[in-house]
């Protein structure tokens, strides 16, 4: 009798358990299933592209089911954090990848080069890049505004241009948001040179890609960086008094080199990182400034904001 009474009997629990898991998977999948789906037949208005960044809200949901003893409750909480995960994954294939839709035909590589006429009359000019993922370099000089070379196997890519007062705009990306496997293993490459005599702003949106830029030989305003699982080296130049800089990335790793003459300071907002700043001095929370920043007469100001990450930052 005793022994009845001592031994409790723990196969509801098991069993809760098990449906608790079960719910679980079943709605991820179903969720995640039913994005690509409508996604792929152009069904969805609403845009997923920057909710990867809600995954903190998993762990949250998560941990609440923990202190709930209520089955049903602890149900609930689980089939949210499924349906969660699952719109996050699917907004990760977007951010990341950069296309809109999935299939599995196979393409050819698209090759060409991209020509934009340079005028004495442009003295400042801004290129916004909408490109997804792959490989994309800037370095070296053109007597062109722009030149560059591109080699994919996703699409051609298409450019805008227009003038608004003394400021010459471009606009450059895929063509089409529309991805396969043999795109995939065929690549995306991207290489573009600019003219030295404008001054530059830049807004670069790119998913999980490898970037190499060396600004060393333009004059840059404002630069901005979006990008998803990147891998990141960039050489600022000092042709202009004051840089501002802002990179927002997902689980990245960035390599920044800053002119040994130049005030450079940097303000970061990441989340678990590395960090490596060459000669700066942690004057606040989360800020950073080189020993030479009250006595430089030209000033970088960057801020990186991010997840994952690993940041060194070098003077040269």
């Amino acid at each position: 009798m005793l022994n009845e009474i001592a031994s409790p009997d723990l196969s509801g629990k098991s069993r809760t358990a098990g449906k608790s898991k079960q719910l679980f998977w079943g709605i991820l999948f179903l969720v995640f299933g039913a994005l690509l789906l409508l996604n792929n037949f152009d069904l969805i208005n609403v845009s997923f592209y920057s909710l990867w960044r809600f995954w903190p809200a998993i762990l949250i949901l998560f941990g609440i089911s923990l202190f709930v003893k209520d089955p049903i409750i602890k149900n609930v909480f689980s089939s949210l954090a499924a349906v969660i995960l699952a719109i996050v994954i699917f907004a990760w294939f977007l951010r990341f990848s950069g296309c809109h839709h999935f299939d599995y035909n196979d393409v050819d590589i698209v090759e060409k080069e991209i020509v934009e006429p340079y005028s004495p009359t442009i003295l400042k000019a801004n290129l916004d890049l909408d490109i997804g993922a792959g490989k994309f370099t800037i370095d070296d000089t053109t007597s062109n505004l722009l030149f560059g070379k591109v080699k994919s196997g996703w699409t051609d890519y298409t450019i805008e241009r227009w003038n608004d007062d003394e400021t010459e705009n471009l606009k450059l990306r895929l063509g089409e948001k529309h991805i396969s496997l043999g795109k995939v293993f065929k690549g995306n490459k991207l290489h573009l040179k600019l003219n030295p005599n404008p001054i530059w702003s830049f807004n670069f949106d790119m998913g999980a890609a490898d970037i190499d830029f060396n600004f060393e030989k333009y004059k840059v305003g404002n630069l901005k960086i979006g990008m998803g699982a990147a891998s990141l080296k960039l050489k600022l130049g000092e042709l202009y008094d004051t840089v501002n800089v802002k990179i927002e990335g997902g689980a990245s790793s960035m390599r920044i080199y800053v002119p040994r003459n130049s005030g450079c300071e940097i303000k970061i907002d990441m989340g678990l990182s590395s960090k490596s700043f060459e000669d700066f001095i942690n004057i606040a929370e989360d800020t950073y400034r080189t020993t030479n920043y009250d006595s430089a007469e030209k000033k970088i100001f960057i801020v990186l904001d991010g997840g994952v990450s690993s940041v060194k930052v070098k003077r040269y």
